[in-house]
Order: structure tokens, then C-alpha cells, then sequence
């Protein structure tokens, strides 16, 4: 185990010279400026569960084929760090990284530097002098980045603490500790990216027809995937409400044809789930939208609506709710058995990967938080 350093993943361009980090020639500039200022701020970030979650719903990415990178986030970084400024530095414990899975570990770190252009900085083994909350780490990056001069000017982390107002942040207190370790103002991802959802839908969604009623030549599916507690009900419901504005709403015509999707909710269903497919065909086949809502986990399970939607002559959106589950599931009247989540991540199959597999049938696939 490499305990006494840390491993470091640079974004595309980026290499290591004398031991220091090594611009390319577009970031240049930035760099030499910085080290020559008295003092340089840098933005920090933690990255499992702030940057990145897991595609099948485990707790986190395992592996590079199951990262799937944050909407918001991804949209954030791209806004404020373009290729020609320093990018965020991200520290992150990855205890991986000292076991049999280190090499699975590190191609996961990998993608997410070069996909994201971040300075990755993690921490192995739980014996390591660098994990977080530890000062240490702090002095090893500013060594590293030839930064003596550096100062956070935030620390951005999903381990809040057990007060945290969002369910999915109360699972430690890594992060808001380091934040106070290192002197940092600390702040969540929400209140930093806010989130991404209904808005990327909206435009696809409950469009009305050029007689001003959502009686469609070619009606919209909404196949929602996610995890059990991933927000696929609470995302079809705020949809819903917000397909149409309260002035067109108050503009209907009098064969109040401006009426909301129709929701096949497989909960709702419960020992009726078996007639989900049919709902939706009745719906779609009246011309009206309709979001098919079900963890959706596999190939199998969503190619019968695939084959619905070209049958029907539909247009076909899926969304993968990304939200970790578990922490809502604990809240539910009856929650789901963990076995539930361990069988949906094992057999889980990325619905990005669905379009050759039925041409011409989706429209297009987004993940939400």
C-alpha cells in the first residue's frame, strides 16, 4: 500500500515535470502568473458523490463503466474553469486504490480527470497520513502544483455531516472537517451546482399541437431508469405540473383538451404492475404523452416500450434518474430490502448504450439528478 503519498491524475495535456505539474501550452500563461502572485486562491473539490455517482446505483463507481458524471457539476466546471485557466483541484480518500481493485480504481480516476479536466489528488488505505480530514494533503498539493502560495477558496463536498439538509449528505463528515482543517469555506454541491432535472425534459415534453391541445400526431414516451428511491416519482410529478405554464393553462380551449401526461406509475400499481405496458399504449395511442415510471434496470425490462414507441410511430425519451436511493428509501412507510438495490446494480445495463440496439427509436437520453 502506498500510504505515504498520494496518487495523482491530471487532465488531457497536463503531465508531471521534476515532479511538478506541467501545463500545456493554452494554460500556460495562468500557471506562470500564479506562481508568481502572492497568494493564489484554487478551487477544491471532492469527487464521489459531488462530481460523479454510479451509473447502477451502487453507493459509488466502482469502476470506469459505471462513473456517470453529474449534470450540474459538469455543466459548472465547464463554465468557470475553460482550458486556458487552472483547473479545480479535487482531493479524495480512495481506499481502493491500497486493495485488489487499485487498478479498476485508478482507470476510474483516470476517465474522471480527463473527462471533467480536474487535478485528481486521492488518498489510499485508511492507514494513509493523507486521507481526508488530514492537513497533510494540503501541503503535499501545493507541493506538487508548485503552488507554495495556494489558498482554497472553497472546499465543494457530499460528506456534510449528520445535520446536512439533503438525506444523501448525512453519510459522513470527511469533507465539511477538511474544509475546517484546511481553513476553507465549505459548501454542498446543491447549493454550489444546483441541480438538473425537469428543465432538460420540459423542451421535449407535453409540447401542445398546432390546434393548441396536447392531442399529438406523434405523442412523446418518457421512460424514467433509476434506483429504487432515485427520484423517478418525485421527477414525473414535478414534469407534470410544470409541462405547461399557468397562461396557457387560463388560454384552453373549451374542449379542455390541455390536460396533463398521463403518469404509469409501476408503485402505484403494485399487483397491477403487468399492465403497465398496455396503459401506456392506450394513452399514447389516444395521442397523448405519457412517462413510464420503473427502475427500468435493464435492456429487457424497457425494450418493450422501445418496441412500443415504433409501433406506435412515438418519439422516445429515456431519463436516468441519478439521485442516490437509499437514503429516501429509509424514509418510505414500507422501504425497499437492500437486496433490492444489490439486484438492480448487479444486473443494471446503461440505457446510454440502448441506441444501436434499436435504431431510429430514441430520440434522445438524459440523466437528471
Amino acid at each position: 500500500m502506498h500510504l505515504l503519498t498520494m496518487e495523482l491524475f491530471l487532465p488531457e495535456g497536463y503531465k508531471t515535470l521534476a515532479g511538478k505539474v506541467d501545463p500545456p501550452p493554452a494554460a500556460a500563461a495562468a500557471w506562470e502568473e500564479a506562481r508568481k502572485m502572492d497568494a493564489v486562491k484554487l478551487a477544491m473539490f471532492d469527487l464521489d458523490g459531488t462530481l460523479i455517482t454510479s451509473k447502477s446505483g451502487k453507493r459509488w463507481a466502482e469502476n470506469a463503466d459505471d462513473v456517470a458524471f453529474l449534470p450540474a457539476a459538469r455543466a459548472y466546471l465547464r463554465k468557470h474553469f475553460p482550458p486556458s485557466a487552472i483547473p479545480p483541484v479535487v482531493v479524495t480518500n480512495q481506499k481502493e486504490l491500497g486493495g485488489k481493485t487499485r487498478e479498476a480504481c485508478q482507470k476510474k480516476l483516470r476517465l474522471a480527470a480527463r473527462e471533467l479536466g480536474v487535478i485528481i489528488f486521492a488518498a489510499p488505505g485508511a492507514g494513509s497520513m493523507f486521507r481526508k480530514p488530514s492537513v497533510d494533503s494540503l501541503c503535499f498539493i501545493k507541493l506538487v502544483l508548485g503552488l507554495s502560495n495556494m489558498k482554497p477558496s472553497f472546499f465543494c463536498g457530499d460528506a456534510a455531516g449528520s445535520e446536512a439538509d439533503w438525506p444523501p449528505y448525512r453519510w459522513g463528515s470527511a469533507d465539511v472537517e477538511y474544509a475546517s482543517t484546511i481553513q476553507s469555506a465549505f459548501i454542498t454541491p446543491r447549493e454550489l451546482f444546483g441541480s438538473t432535472g425537469v428543465e432538460l425534459v420540459l423542451p421535449h415534453f407535453g409540447a401542445a399541437s398546432e390546434n393548441n391541445t396536447n392531442i399529438r400526431a406523434r405523442p412523446l414516451l418518457i421512460l424514467l431508469v433509476g434506483a429504487p428511491g432515485a427520484g423517478k416519482s418525485t421527477f414525473a410529478g414535478s414534469l407534470i405540473s410544470g409541462w405547461i405554464s399557468q397562461e396557457e393553462a387560463r388560454a384552453a380551449d373549451p374542449l379542455r383538451q390541455l390536460i396533463p401526461p398521463f403518469h404509469v406509475e409501476q408503485d402505484a400499481l403494485k399487483k397491477k404492475a403487468k399492465e403497465a405496458p398496455g396503459l401506456a399504449e392506450s394513452t399514447l395511442g389516444a395521442g397523448r404523452d405519457c412517462i413510464v415510471d420503473a427502475t427500468h434496470g435493464t435492456f429487457t425490462s424497457r425494450q418493450p416500450y422501445y418496441e412500443l414507441a415504433r409501433k406506435l410511430n412515438c418519439e422516445c425519451v429515456v431519463v436516468h434518474c441519478l439521485r442516490p436511493g437509499r437514503p429516501f428509501n429509509q424514509n418510505r412507510p414500507s422501504p425497499v430490502p437492500e437486496v433490492a438495490y444489490a439486484s438492480y446494480s448487479r444486473r443494471f445495463e446503461d440505457p446510454f448504450q440502448d441506441p444501436p440496439r434499436v435504431p431510429n427509436v430514441i430520440r434522445d437520453i438524459i440523466a437528471v439528478e
